[in-house]
C-alpha cells in the first residue's frame, strides 16, 4: 500500500494562526444550518458532493459531504460515508490525450459527466462564498491519501485535452484552489482496486489574502471494486435427478468484482453450438439433463481500443444428470406342465426397481376376454393347478402407483391330468327336511378343492318336466327362492362354469319338499318377564316373552303405547322372544305387549301389557309436551280488570328489534307458554316458547312495532293468563349525518377539525353501543343445557 502524504509550509502556518481573524459578517437565522447526519451509508451511485463547505450555527466554515441519493441535498459527516466505486468504471485502453501525462491507460474512471450507473463526488463551496461575502476563496487540502494505488484528478481543457485541477499537481494529495462560489465535478482515475482514505482541510480566504479561517479535518473513504478476472459457474457439482431444477450462479473473481451484466448460454455437447439463454441475471433455473452445458459471460466497464464493454468468460459446466437404468421384470420359467392340485409358484424378479415400487400380477384364462388383477403384489404368487388353469397366461408389472415401470413376457399355464375329470366337486348345501308354503328356500353352491372359477347357473327341473331349467340370471354360488306349491318334488342342480357359459363341474340334484302338515297351531300363552320395578332415562329394559307350552314357532314382534298415544306402534327390530329397549323420559307409563306368529303371520298368541315405570332426573315429572295445536287468538280483553304482574320484564323499554328476557317463575320451568304484545294482538315468536330451567324464555319486540305504551302478556298451555306487565317501545334507532361522518375521512382531520368531528363521533359510539346491547341479547338466548335427558333451548335473564 502507498501512503502519500503533502506537507504544509511555514506560510500554512501563518495563516492557520490568523485564522481566527477572518470573521463572517453575520451569522445564520436559527434553524437555518442544515442537519448534518452521522448514520453508517454506503453510496453505488448518485450524485455526491464529496467536498462540500457549509456554514455552522457559530458562523466558523465546516466541510462536509452533501448528498442526492437518500433526498436532496442531505448533509453528511465524511466519516460515516463509504463511496463505493463499481468494477464498472475500469477503463483500458484509454487513448493518451484522455488521461493526464503519467497517467496510466487502465484505470477506474468516474468520469466529469455523470454515468448514472456509478457514483459521481464532487465539490461545492457556494456556500462559504455566498456567507462571508464577494471574493472570499476557499482552498480543498487533500493532504494525505493512503491506499494500494495513485488517485488523479482532472478536467478537460475548453479545446479539449486535459486541464489539472489541483495547484501543482495531477494526482492526490494535492490543493484544490477555488477563487469563486462554485459547484464542481471532475474526472477521478483511481490505478488500483482496494481503499483509499484522504484527509481533507479546507479553508477559507478573505478576499485581500490576509485572513484566513480553517475547516475541521475531515477523512473520506473510497472504496474501489476490482474487475473480475475469472467467472466461476457454482450449482452443476452434484449429480441430479433428470429433469430436477437446477440452479447455476456465476460467482465473479476475485471476490467483490461486480460487472453488471450478465449472459448465459448453453448447448446440449461439444459438438454443438453455444446457444444464447433467456436470462440477464447473477443465476439462472434450468431443468437438468444430461450433459448439457452452460457459460457465463460477464460484461462491464469499457475497452477504449474496440469501444465495447469488457468481457469475462467462464469455463463450461456440464449437467449430470445421468437416467436411470431402465426397470425390468421377468416370471421365472414355470414347469413344463402340472397335475391338478399340485402348487403353481410363480417369481418375478425384478432389475433397477426404484423405491417403493410394486408388482400387479394377472392372469388370463381361456374362457376370459382380458387379464384379471390379482389381489397378490408380492415377488410370488402361489396357485393350485387345476383344469380350468391349462392355457392361462400370467404376466406381472412393476409399478410405481398407477404407473407401469416395467411388464414381463406372457408365462402360460400347463395342466395335463392325462384325460381325468376335474379334481373339483360341487354340491348343495343348505336343503331343509321340507318347507311349509312361503318360506324362503336358500341353497348354497360349495366346491370342494376349491376353483379359480366363480360362475355358477342353477337349474329346476320340476315334477311332469322332462328336463331342467336355467335360472335367468342366477350366477352366483347361492341361490333363494320362495316354496310353492308348484316345487312340491321340484330338483335343483348347480353347474360350475368358466366365464363364457361352458360348464365344468356339476352337482348331484336335490329335491324340494313341501309339508304344511295341516295341523291347528298349538295353544299357548305369552307372559312378559323381567320387568324392573323402575327404570332410569337412559336405562335397558330387558324383557323376555315366555311361552306356555312351547310352540316352536319363534317369530314375534313387540309393541309400545306412550302416554297420549291412541294405539300401540311397532318397536322396530325387535323380532325375537327378548326385547332390549333404551328408556327414555317419554317411555314413563308406556305400554308393552308381545305377539307370537305362525309361519303365515297369524297371531297365536298376545301377552297382558306391562308398564314402565320412569323414573325422572331430580324426581321431577317428565318435561311437558309441546302443544300440538298452535296457541289460541288473544286480546287485551283477557287483561281487563287483572292488574298488572305476575311476571317480570327484564326491560321495561325496549326498541323494536330488541331482545329481552321475561321472567314467570322457576316453578314454570319446562312449561309452553305464549306471549302476546297488545294492544294490537301479536303472537311474540310465532308459536308456542319453552320456559328454562330458570323461569325465563326470551321474546323479540317486533321491528315494526309502533312506538308508545303496550302491554307483554303471558298465557300458559291452558289458555290461563300468567301475568302482564307495561312495555314502553321507543321509537326506532336510525343513522343520521353523525354517523355518515364518523365513516368519514375527516375522522383523521387535523386539530382544527377536531371540533366537528367530535360530533360525528358520539352518533358513532351511541349506534355502536345499541348494536353491543342487540349482540348481548343474542348470547343469551343460544345458551343451552340439559334437563331430564333431554336438550331443551333456554334463555337466561340479564
Amino acid at each position: 500500500m502507498t501512503v502519500l502524504t503533502r506537507k504544509r509550509g511555514a506560510g500554512a502556518l501563518a495563516l492557520l494562526v490568523s485564522a481566527a481573524l477572518l470573521i463572517p459578517q453575520a451569522a445564520y437565522a436559527a434553524g437555518d444550518t442544515p442537519v448534518v447526519y452521522d448514520d453508517p451509508q454506503r453510496f453505488t451511485t448518485g450524485h455526491i458532493d464529496a467536498f462540500n463547505f457549509m456554514v455552522d450555527a457559530d458562523g466558523s466554515p465546516r466541510l462536509v459531504l452533501k448528498e442526492d441519493v437518500t433526498g436532496y441535498h442531505v448533509h453528511r459527516t465524511p466519516e460515516s460515508v463509504e463511496l463505493y466505486v463499481k468494477s464498472q468504471a475500469i477503463s483500458k485502453n484509454v487513448p493518451a490525450g484522455g488521461v493526464p501525462a503519467g497517467a496510466p491507460g487502465e484505470l477506474y474512471y468516474l468520469p466529469l459527466s455523470q454515468d448514472h450507473s456509478l457514483i459521481w463526488p464532487g465539490w461545492d463551496n457556494q456556500a462559504v462564498a455566498s456567507f462571508y461575502g464577494a471574493g472570499t476563496t476557499t482552498d480543498i487540502n487533500i493532504t494525505s491519501v493512503e491506499g494500494p494505488g495513485e488517485i488523479y484528478l482532472w478536467t478537460q481543457g475548453t479545446f479539449g485535452g486535459t486541464q489539472q485541477l489541483l495547484t501543482d499537481s495531477w494526482k492526490l494529495p494535492g490543493t484544490i484552489h477555488q477563487t469563486f462560489g462554485a459547484h464542481v465535478h471532475a474526472n477521478w482515475g483511481f490505478t488500483q482496486p482496494g481503499e483509499y482514505t484522504l484527509t481533507v482541510q479546507g479553508s477559507v480566504n478573505s478576499a485581500d489574502g490576509t485572513q484566513r479561517t480553517l475547516t475541521n479535518t475531515a477523512t473520506y473513504r473510497f472504496v474501489v471494486a476490482p474487475e473480475p478476472t475469472a467467472v466461476e459457474i457454482r450449482g452443476a457439482e452434484n449429480v441430479v435427478e433428470p429433469g430436477a431444477e437446477v440452479t447455476l450462479t456465476a460467482a465473479q473473481l476475485p471476490e467483490g468484482a461486480d460487472f453488471p451484466t450478465y449472459e448465459w448460454y448453453t448447448r446440449a455437447s461439444d459438438s454443438e453450438q453455444w446457444e444464447r439463454v433467456t436470462g440477464a441475471a447473477p443465476s439462472i433455473t434450468v431443468q437438468a439433463i444430461d450433459g448439457a452445458q452452460y457459460r457465463a459471460v460477464v460484461a462491464g466497464g469499457m475497452d477504449y481500443a474496440t469501444r465495447a464493454p469488457l468481457r469475462v468468460e467462464s469455463a463450461p459446466v456440464t449437467i449430470q444428470a445421468p437416467a436411470a437404468p431402465t426397470p425390468s421384470v421377468t416370471i421365472g420359467r414355470l414347469a413344463h406342465h402340472y397335475h391338478s392340485g399340485s402348487p403353481i409358484v410363480l417369481t418375478a424378479t425384478a432389475e433397477h426397481a426404484p423405491e417403493g415400487a410394486a408388482y400387479r400380477w394377472t392372469l388370463q384364462r381361456t374362457d376370459q376376454d382380458a387379464p384379471v388383477v390379482l389381489e397378490q403384489t408380492g415377488a410370488e404368487v402361489r396357485l393350485t393347478a387345476e383344469q380350468a388353469l391349462h392355457g392361462a397366461v400370467a404376466r406381472v408389472s412393476l409399478v410405481d402407483g398407477e404407473t407401469v415401470l416395467a411388464e414381463s413376457q406372457a408365462a402360460t399355464i400347463d395342466v395335463d391330468d392325462h384325460g381325468a375329470a376335474p379334481l373339483q366337486k360341487i354340491a348343495i348345501q343348505g336343503v331343509a327336511d321340507h318347507y311349509h308354503t312361503g318360506d324362503t328356500v336358500s341353497l348354497t353352491a360349495v366346491v370342494d378343492p376349491a376353483s379359480v372359477l366363480t360362475r355358477f347357473e342353477w337349474y329346476v327341473q320340476k315334477q311332469g318336466q322332462t328336463a331342467p331349467e336355467l335360472i335367468e340370471g342366477e350366477n352366483g354360488s347361492t341361490y333363494a327362492f320362495e316354496a310353492t306349491e308348484e316345487l312340491v318334488g321340484a330338483a335343483v342342480i348347480a353347474k360350475l362354469t368358466f366365464d363364457n357359459g361352458e360348464v365344468y363341474v356339476e352337482s348331484p340334484p336335490v329335491l324340494i319338499a313341501l309339508d304344511d302338515h295341516h295341523e291347528e297351531p298349538v295353544a299357548t300363552t305369552l307372559i312378559v318377564e323381567g320387568l324392573a320395578d323402575e327404570y332410569a332415562v337412559g336405562d335397558t329394559a330387558t324383557l323376555t316373552a315366555v311361552q306356555d307350552p312351547e310352540t316352536g314357532e319363534d317369530h314375534y314382534h313387540w309393541f309400545i303405547k306412550r302416554a297420549g298415544d291412541a294405539e300401540y306402534s311397532v318397536i322396530r327390530g325387535a323380532l325375537s322372544a327378548t326385547l332390549e329397549h333404551t328408556v327414555t323420559a317419554e317411555d314413563a307409563g308406556a305400554l308393552i305387549v308381545a305377539k307370537l306368529y305362525d309361519h303365515d303371520h297369524a297371531v297365536i298368541a298376545e301377552s297382558e301389557p306391562v308398564a314402565l315405570n320412569v323414573a325422572v332426573p331430580g324426581g321431577q315429572e317428565p318435561e311437558p309436551t309441546k302443544p300440538a295445536e298452535a296457541p289460541a287468538p288473544q286480546t287485551g280483553a283477557a287483561l281487563d280488570g287483572v292488574p298488572a304482574g305476575g311476571i317480570q320484564l327484564s326491560d321495561t323499554t325496549a326498541a323494536p328489534g330488541q331482545v329481552i328476557t321475561v321472567q314467570v317463575g322457576a316453578e314454570r320451568a319446562g312449561e309452553w307458554i305464549a306471549a302476546w304484545l297488545f294492544s294490537d294482538p301479536v303472537l311474540l315468536g310465532g308459536d308456542w316458547l319453552r320456559v328454562n330451567a330458570q323461569g325465563a324464555f326470551a321474546v323479540t319486540i317486533p321491528a315494526d312495532a309502533e312506538p308508545g305504551e303496550h302491554r307483554l302478556a303471558v298465557f300458559a298451555a291452558d289458555g290461563t293468563l300468567v301475568g302482564w306487565e307495561t312495555l314502553q317501545v321507543s321509537a326506532p334507532v336510525t343513522g343520521g349525518a353523525g354517523d355518515d361522518a364518523a365513516d368519514d375521512d375527516t375522522a383523521a382531520a387535523p386539530r382544527d377539525n377536531a371540533l366537528a368531528v367530535t360530533g360525528a363521533q358520539v352518533g358513532g359510539l351511541a349506534a355502536s353501543g345499541l348494536a353491543l346491547a342487540l349482540l348481548g341479547a343474542a348470547v343469551v338466548l343460544a345458551a343451552r343445557r340439559r334437563r331430564g335427558g333431554r336438550v331443551r333451548v333456554i334463555a337466561a335473564a340479564e
